[in-house]
């Protein structure tokens, strides 16, 4: 037995966005839509050098870390990296040089 389909207009909700993700929208047509979902990439753990702190804790698309060195070493490349959306750091890992200070 067929059911006659329903006629008129539906209207549903925003469903929302995963975690990590962004939406892109559009409009066609002079209609918005809701789009597609791309999701972030996760870079992974970036790494702390020998003598080295690391201070963050994300490592999805658009975080940044932070690198500093003990002991009056000196930090040789980048201070921060960020999370690319194609899921790799924007700078290699930095390390730490010199000996340790001995006031």
């Amino acid at each position: 037995m067929l059911s006659a389909r329903p006629t008129g207009m539906v209207n549903c909700s925003d469903p929302g966005i995963p975690a990590n993700s962004i939406r892109q929208s559009k409009i066609e047509h002079g209609n918005f839509t809701f789009g597609t979902v791309v999701f972030y990439d996760y870079c992974g753990h970036p790494g702390s050098p020998p003598n080295g702190v690391l201070t963050g804790e994300k490592f999805t698309f658009g975080s940044t870390v932070r690198y500093s060195c003990l002991g009056g070493r000196q930090l040789k490349g980048e201070s921060s990296r960020m999370c690319q959306l194609n899921g790799m750091w924007s700078a290699p890992m930095p390390f730490c040089s010199g000996e340790h200070f001995k006031p």
